[in-house]
C-alpha cells in the first residue's frame, strides 16, 4: 500500500517507546535540492509511523515517507531551515500488518499556516451519538475492589502498590512481581499433595463462581475466563496454604527451603501486600477453596459474619480466625476482643474484613449530612490545658468517646505498615457505593487531636498511641492521612460538639491551672500548704494587733 505512493524523500528513524519522533528535521530544508525541485503547492506532508507497544525491546524501524516537502514560512525564522506550521496525528488502518501484535500505524500531517481541513459534521455527530448511547453511570453493586484514585495515589504511591506479591488480576502483569510466582506455584503444589484434593476440583470450583468473582472488580478485567480462573486458583490457594502454615493449627511445618519463612523480609512484604485495595481477591473465592481443602469432617460452609471468634479453641480453624491471627500484630488494641457486629453484611475481601473489625466498636452517633457544620476538636495539648482528661480506652478496635470531661481513645499502634492499612481503608470508603465513611471520620478526629510532636508525646505517655516512629514522622502521618478524601457524612458530630462545649468552659481550665501550678508534686503541695498556713497566721496576728488586748482598759 505504501510503496505505490510517489515519494520525494524517504527517512528512517528508531523508536524506544510509544512517544512520537520529531519529524520536522526529516523534511527538506530551504535551498536543498529536494526543496528546489518541488512545486509551489502548500499541500500537506504525510508520514506513516508504525509503533509496537508493550515490548521492552528496541522497536522496529519506522518508515517516514514524505510526499511533498513543506515550503518555508515567508515570515522571519529563528534559524536557517526552521519551519512553522501545525501538525496533526491520526491513526490509520494497515490491513497488511494485522499479523503483528498490537501494531499501530499513525499518519502525521504537517499543515502549512492558514491551511484547514473541512470537518465532516454528519460523520462526527454519528460517531458521538453512538458513543454517548453506550454510556451509563450504573456500577455493579458487587464491586468492591477498586483502582486507587489518582488524587489519593499522589500522596503516597508506595502505600497503595504491592512490593513483592501480586494477588488477583490488577497487578498480575507487573514484571517485578513475577519473581514470587514460583513461590505461589510451590504452595499450590504442596496444598494439592497434602490434602489430596485434585487440581481439577479446585479449578472447577472457582470456574463456577468466575462470573461472580469478576463482578467484584470495578475496573475492567482484561483476562479471559480461563486466565482469571488460573489467577484466582493460584493466588487463593497460596493465601490459604500460607495462613495455615503460619497458624500451624493443622500441624504444618514450613520447609527449610521455604523463602516465605526463612527470609525475614517476606513477612513484612506480606503484611503490606495483602491489605492493599488493588491487591485483593474476592472472599467467596477464598471461602470456596478453604472449605474444599479442609479435613473431610470439617468441610462445611464458612462465613465471616460470625459474631465472635473463639481464639482459645484448637478446633476453631475458620478462615476468619486464621486471617486475623496473621494480622493481629498490625491491628490496634487486643484482636482477641474484636467482634463483628451482629447483622453486619459479610465482608467481601480481607481489607474490608479488617475495616469492619476496626470500626465494629466505634461510638458513632449517626451521620451529619453537612460536613461544614461540625466543629473540629482542639489538639491533645490544648485539651489537657483546658482540663480535659485523656485516657486509654479498654475497648478493642478504634473506639473514641467523651463523657464528664474524659476523652477515652482506644490504643493506636503506629508502625510502617499502619499507613498502608489506614490509607487503603480510606480509599475503599471513598470508592465503594454503600460503604459508610466511618473510618475516614475517625481519621479526621485523629488529625484534630495531633497537630505537633508534643501531642504525640502526650498521647504516648497516656498509652493511647503506641508509636514505633519518631514523633515528627507520626505527626506528619496523622496530618496527611485523609488529605483529598471527601467526607460527605461525618459520623462523630455529637462527640465534637460535646468536647468543644467543655473546652470553652472556664472552670475546668482554672481547675487544671491550679492543679498544675500548686499541686503537681508533693514538694509543691507541701510548699503550698505551708504558704497558706503562714498566710493565715499573718492574718490572725494583724487582726489581733488592730483590735488590741480586750482585758486592758484605756489608759
Amino acid at each position: 500500500m505504501l510503496s505505490s505512493t510517489p515519494l520525494s524523500t524517504v527517512a528512517w528513524a528508531f523508536f524506544t517507546g510509544p512517544d512520537l519522533v520529531k519529524v520536522i528535521n526529516c523534511l527538506p530544508r530551504p535551498g536543498s535540492s529536494d526543496a528546489a525541485s518541488t512545486t509551489t503547492s502548500t499541500s500537506c506532508s504525510v508520514g506513516y509511523f508504525m509503533f509496537l507497544f508493550g515490548s521492552n525491546k528496541m522497536l522496529p524501524k519506522a518508515i517516514i515517507r514524505i510526499q511533498e516537502p513543506l515550503l518555508p514560512h515567508p515570515q522571519p525564522r529563528r534559524s536557517s531551515g526552521s519551519y512553522r506550521g501545525r501538525a496533526e496525528i491520526n491513526r490509520v488502518e494497515c490491513p497488511e500488518e494485522q499479523s503483528v501484535s498490537k501494531r499501530r500505524i499513525y499518519q502525521l500531517t504537517v499543515m502549512a499556516p492558514g491551511e484547514h481541513h473541512a470537518v465532516d459534521v454528519e460523520q462526527l455527530v454519528s460517531s458521538m451519538e453512538t458513543t454517548l448511547s453506550s454510556q451509563s453511570f450504573s456500577m455493579c453493586p458487587d464491586s468492591c475492589i477498586f483502582p486507587t484514585p489518582n488524587i489519593l495515589l499522589r500522596h503516597s504511591r508506595k502505600a497503595y502498590t504491592p512490593t513483592a506479591f501480586s494477588i488477583g488480576p490488577l497487578h498480575h502483569r507487573k514484571a517485578y512481581l513475577k519473581r514470587t510466582e514460583k513461590v505461589k506455584q510451590k504452595y499450590l503444589q504442596n496444598l494439592v499433595s497434602r490434602t489430596g484434593v485434585a487440581l481439577k476440583d479446585l479449578i472447577g470450583t472457582v470456574a463456577k463462581i468466575e462470573a461472580d468473582a469478576r463482578k467484584h472488580y470495578a475496573e475492567y478485567i482484561d483476562f479471559r475466563p480461563e486466565e482469571l480462573v488460573k489467577i484466582l486458583v493460584l493466588d487463593g490457594c497460596f493465601l490459604i496454604e500460607f495462613i495455615r502454615k503460619h497458624s500451624m493449627k493443622d500441624s504444618l511445618a514450613p520447609e527449610n527451603d521455604d523463602p516465605v519463612f526463612t527470609m525475614s523480609c517476606m513477612f513484612q512484604h506480606l503484611y503490606h501486600d495483602l491489605i492493599l485495595l488493588e491487591n485483593q481477591i474476592p472472599w467467596i473465592v477464598l471461602d470456596h477453596l478453604f472449605n474444599l481443602t479442609r479435613d473431610p469432617q470439617n468441610r462445611q460452609g464458612t462465613s465471616n459474619a460470625s459474631s465472635s471468634i473463639n481464639w482459645n479453641s484448637p478446633d476453631d480453624t475458620s478462615l476468619l480466625a486464621l486471617v486475623l491471627e496473621f494480622f493481629h500484630h498490625i491491628l490496634p488494641g487486643d484482636p482477641k476482643k474484636l467482634q463483628v457486629k451482629t447483622g453486619q453484611p459479610k465482608s467481601r475481601h480481607i481489607l474490608e474484613l479488617l475495616r469492619d473489625l476496626l470500626i465494629s466498636n466505634s461510638n458513632t452517633n449517626g451521620p451529619l449530612k453537612d460536613e461544614n457544620t461540625w466543629p473540629p476538636i482542639p489538639s491533645a495539648t490544648e485539651l489537657e490545658t483546658a482540663g480535659v482528661t485523656l485516657r486509654r480506652s479498654s475497648s478493642p478496635g478504634l473506639d473514641i468517646s467523651f463523657k464528664n470531661g474524659v476523652l477515652e481513645v482506644s490504643q493506636i499502634t503506629i508502625q510502617e505498615v499502619t499507613e498502608a492499612l489506614f490509607r487503603n481503608i480510606i480509599s475503599f470508603e471513598q470508592c465503594s457505593q454503600n460503604c459508610l465513611p466511618v473510618f475516614t471520620s475517625y481519621a479526621i478526629l485523629l488529625d484534630n487531636l495531633i497537630n505537633s510532636p508534643e501531642d504525640v508525646d502526650r498521647l504516648s505517655k497516656k498509652e493511647i498511641v503506641d508509636n514505633w516512629l519518631n514523633p515528627e514522622d507520626a505527626t506528619k502521618f496523622f496530618n496527611e492521612l485523609y488529605h483529598d478524601a471527601y467526607v460527605k457524612d461525618f459520623y462523630y458530630p455529637k462527640l465534637c460538639y460535646d468536647v468543644k462545649r467543655y473546652y470553652q468552659m472556664s472552670w475546668p481550665s482554672w481547675r487544671t491551672s491550679l492543679v498544675q501550678n500548686y499541686f503537681s508534686t508533693p514538694w509543691v503541695v507541701a510548699s503550698t500548704f505551708a504558704a497558706i498556713f503562714l498566710l493565715v497566721l499573718t492574718f490572725l496576728q494583724t487582726l489581733y494587733s488592730v483590735k488590741g488586748d480586750p482585758h486592758k482598759g484605756p489608759k
